[in-house]
């Protein structure tokens, strides 16, 4: 649906070193994106890599209101959540609905319950290394609720997949 807006405006929420809002400028040439850290070290690296000067780079953070509210077309936040307390994961999500004008798109990638070997034996290991009362939420499987009662709709999971951490699950939702 991007591609049907002229220009979309793209947000993406907790962009470390820019590595994805560097990839959607290149591959969405018509889209405005902006990326958003709290780390300024991680923005300062994201602004040295090839293709940066096409990325505006905000220094702030995923759970406070965002800039300029209602006016994007897409918000991304990929693997980020986790690394958040319960309720800032919540903040966060209500503040991407904040930042997403009516019938903007909403997409989290994130973790989910671990399903299968290797992810059952690596989300321990994840949680050891990222923290327990992050993960905890994401890994019972309490992000599709978060979601919603953040106040998006049309809630849909895109994609699940195995990682050595745990189990991916990649959710689009509707402002």
């Amino acid at each position: 649906s991007m591609r049907m807006i002229d220009s979309p405006r793209i947000l993406e929420v907790g962009c470390g070193t820019g590595t994805l809002s560097i990839a959607l400028a290149l591959e969405l040439q018509r889209a405005h994106v902006s990326a958003l850290d709290i780390d300024r070290a991680a923005l300062s690296i994201a602004r040295t890599k090839p293709g940066a000067e096409r990325v505006e780079w905000i220094q702030g953070r995923a759970d406070n209101p965002p800039p300029e509210p209602e006016s994007w077309d897409c918000v991304v936040i990929s693997l980020v959540l986790h690394h958040l307390q319960p309720d800032q994961q919540s903040l966060a999500l209500v503040a991407a609905h904040a930042a997403l004008r009516p019938g903007g798109t909403l997409h989290v990638i994130d973790f989910g319950p671990p399903r299968g070997l290797l992810p059952r034996l690596g989300w321990p290991l994840l949680q050891r290394i990222d923290g327990r009362s992050n993960t905890e939420p994401l890994g019972r499987g309490d992000l599709p609720g978060m979601i919603d009662a953040a106040g998006f709709r049309e809630r849909r999971l895109r994609a699940r997949f195995g990682t050595v951490w745990g189990t991916h699950e990649q959710y689009s939702a509707a402002s």
